[in-house]
């Protein structure tokens, strides 16, 4: 391995994980596919607002719970990180059939959702970075790709492809190629 070529790729989530770990010295480059670097802020674009303020109280009462009892209370992770239904499909089909994959998380998962939040770092970067993302994404809209855009100051492209979210990074799909 060549410590001087080390690039990092996220989709989804993962393109604002590696937001955040691209201040690490050995890291070269960074890509951010069809992701989002806020998770507060895609949360509540996602849910109405009524929703969302459901979701913060759940997650309120979860930890006064956890705190009082001391027992977790396990969820599908979806409820947290709620797919449109092109992306549903995809993990049902790809993804769920994966053993392991799905099981129930605890609530404690939303909340560290919440938290999450990579623009705290990215004015930071000095290497390049690339972030793309399918036109037709209903998952993760535009605005997280741009908010991100602009907020880096170091040399950036922002690529915007025919595609929805995870319709294009399938091994047999010609964009992919």
């Amino acid at each position: 391995m060549d410590a001087s070529r080390i690039g990092l790729i996220g989709w989804g989530m993962a393109a604002a994980l590696v937001m955040a770990a691209a201040k690490e010295p050995d890291v070269r480059a960074v890509a951010g596919l069809n992701g989002f670097c806020n998770c507060r802020k895609w949360i509540q674009s996602i849910y109405s607002y009524a929703g969302y303020m459901a979701l913060e109280k759940t997650i309120a009462e979860e930890r006064t719970r956890f705190v009082t009892e001391g027992t977790r209370c396990f969820e599908d992770p979806f409820i947290y990180y709620p797919l449109d239904p092109v992306t549903g499909t995809v993990v049902k089909d790809h993804l769920c059939a994966v053993k392991g994959c799905g099981p129930e998380i605890p609530l404690e998962f939303g909340q560290s959702l919440l938290d999450f939040n990579a623009e705290d770092c990215v004015d930071k970067l000095d290497v390049p970075v690339f972030i793309g993302r399918g036109k037709d994404n209903l998952f993760h809209p535009l605005s997280c790709s741009v908010d991100i855009y602009q907020l880096l100051s170091c040399k950036k492209e922002l690529y915007v492809i025919d595609g929805k979210h995870n319709d294009f990074m399938l091994d047999d799909h010609p964009v992919f190629h």
